[in-house]
């Protein structure tokens, strides 16, 4: 506890307060002729463990009657109306609960919120990049909505500004599978739906949410070729009393239409004999209802890769590196690097908005590409 220590002036007396923080440096702070501030210091020292930093911040939200983050951020959700799918806004509700309910900056008056206190807190979240950026994110836009608010308690957003380094490392990098391996992870599958399902996956490049979306009737021929056509996919899961709606895919270019290679029709043609238009063509055998992505990777997906990599007796893994099954989209990408296609024909393939996820993600690839510059100078 912090201790206040009296002391006679020539005019008067002089107050110090004493203590230790929690890091166990030894502190100190004098006030003259002051013996309230003194006290006042002490008490919010005593109450918010010895620590001055924070001390400060609870007496500035003693004296401020504004909204604390964690309700403009409260605020902001409520009033998202129709502009985001359920799915999302159930995420956006769980980031207020983790980041903003009874921590630190969410018990924080807006009007007292500082830039400094932004990129402090930004600093210290210990989450992946992605994560930071949009918990961030949603954070700049509840200041956003409060400064639009009839009588806004700010006059800025403090959390303009504050970004993440530029470049960041990958906390994991893609997994690209040979084609043995490929076959290798295809025979692993324990019912041949996962089988089909994991070859069509890795020889068009759907997103998991498209592929077990897929409903006979987007499936086409066309020219002398099988066609699918992805117009839904599964949306992210928004609660037990929401559900797991379809909608459209993920971007606007992810509405699409991929050819499917002549062999893999041939393996995958005959999956769809028996499926009625309107049923999946991919479900759980046992229950014929939808493949979650949850179910996927740990009932299916985590036991056969577990056999895979296993080192039992000895033995080898079978896999040079243990895949997920995202890396099933990243193989494909690089298989149509290593045949020789360019990336915007790979953008329109995989249904990335932009090119620069492609560059950013399978650039790197073009090993053949970069030798051609070099010896273009040449």
């Amino acid at each position: 506890m912090a201790t206040v220590q009296r002391r006679e002036l020539k005019h008067g007396y002089s107050y110090r307060v004493i203590w230790r923080e929690p890091d166990g440096t030894l502190q100190q702070r004098t006030y003259k002729n002051d013996e309230d501030k003194a006290k006042d210091l002490k008490r919010f020292l005593d109450a918010n463990g010895n620590s001055l930093k924070i001390a400060e911040q609870a007496k500035l939200r003693s004296m401020s009657s504004a909204p604390t983050v964690r309700e403009a951020v409260e605020y902001h959700l409520d009033n998202l109306g129709g502009e985001v799918e359920p799915g999302t806004l159930h995420t956006y509700r769980g980031m207020l609960k983790i980041y903003f309910t009874k921590t630190s900056i969410g018990e924080t008056p807006v009007d007292v919120l500082t830039a400094s206190q932004v990129r402090t807190w930004f600093d210290e979240l210990e989450r992946a990049p992605k994560t930071k950026k949009n918990v961030h994110a949603l954070l700049s836009a509840s200041l956003r909505t409060e400064l639009r608010r009839d009588h806004p308690r700010i006059t800025t957003n403090v959390a303009e500004g504050v970004r993440a380094p530029k470049s960041v490392k990958r906390t994991r990098e893609p997994v690209f599978l040979t084609r043995e391996e490929i076959q290798l992870v295809i025979d692993s599958m324990p019912e041949e739906s996962y089988k089909r399902m994991v070859d069509l996956k890795v020889y068009t490049g759907l997103r998991f949410g498209e592929i077990t979306a897929l409903r006979p009737e987007h499936i086409r021929f066309t020219r002398g070729r099988y066609f699918i056509d992805v117009r839904e996919a599964w949306k992210r899961h928004a609660g037990k009393d929401v559900g797991t709606p379809l909608g459209a895919p993920k971007t606007n270019k992810g509405t699409r239409s991929v050819s499917i290679g002549k062999k893999a029709a041939e393996r995958f043609t005959p999956w769809l004999e028996g499926i009625a238009d309107g049923d999946l063509i991919f479900t759980v055998p046992s229950t014929r209802g939808q493949i979650t992505s949850s179910y996927f990777s740990r009932i299916v997906w985590k036991p056969a890769m577990d056999g895979l990599m296993s080192k039992e007796g000895g033995k080898k893994p079978r896999l040079h590196a243990r895949p997920l099954p995202h890396d099933l989209r990243h193989t494909h990408a690089s298989m149509l690097i290593e045949a020789g296609n360019d990336l915007p024909t790979i953008q329109d393939r995989l249904g990335h908005e932009s090119i620069t996820t492609t560059i950013g993600t399978y650039g790197h690839l073009r090993f053949d590409a970069d030798a051609s510059a070099a010896d273009s100078l040449e």
